[in-house]
């Protein structure tokens, strides 16, 4: 189970599943309801092949529900999926970029998405310094109109990202995520260390 979205009628979650670990490209993601967070009953399948994971879901009208999921198809793409109403039926339109353990919110009229994004997929003048060569930084980005828009990118690399968003005060966005780029060169052994850093924003 991922992110479960509170509702007016309840709880609904994506749950990815691969029933065989080493077979990555057979996971799919299914949609699930619950009225209470104990009894779940399954809507349907959302997605299958190239291997998604991590997705999010959101309510853009009443009648709607849309989820940005993480796949490695193509080159780590996240997708952004959307439904009506009774949400059996999705359809996918791939984002472009690499968007990690995704994480969402409304501002005023627009959506912003945050998670781990590779540098190739950032603007030349957004990629920050990169200690370890995995190319992985935490951004932003705007999907409203089911495109990827960067944002911004904070201070982060190698293993990062799995943010929070929320609203702060006076239109300001605080972000919470994790990075290890103040800790390199990392040590050898696991557990390899990070922090927990917060950013604050207005877009």
């Amino acid at each position: 189970m991922w992110r479960i979205l509170g509702d007016q009628d309840g709880f609904y979650c994506p749950v990815y599943h691969f029933p065989v670990r080493t077979e990555r490209d057979r996971r799919s993601v299914d949609l699930v309801f619950s009225e209470d967070l104990f009894e779940w009953k399954r809507i349907g399948q959302m997605r299958i092949g190239g291997s998604p994971g991590e997705p999010v879901l959101f309510r853009t009208t009443p009648d709607t529900l849309k989820c940005v999921a993480r796949t490695e198809q193509p080159d780590d793409h996240s997708w952004i999926g959307e439904s009506k109403e009774p949400y059996e039926e999705w359809t996918w339109t791939d984002l472009g970029v690499m968007i990690h353990a995704p994480v969402v919110l409304k501002v005023d009229d627009r959506w912003i998405c945050a998670g781990r994004s590779k540098s190739t997929h950032l603007p030349i003048d957004a990629v920050p310094e990169d200690p370890d060569g995995r190319s992985h930084h935490t951004s932003v980005w705007d999907i409203t109109d089911n495109k990827a828009e960067h944002l911004l990118t904070v201070p982060s690399a190698g293993d990062c990202s799995y943010c929070g968003l929320a609203h702060g005060p006076d239109g300001e966005i605080v972000m919470s995520y994790y990075s290890q780029h103040e800790r390199f060169p990392l040590p050898p052994d696991r557990p390899t260390p990070a922090d927990v850093f917060i950013a604050r924003f207005h877009i």
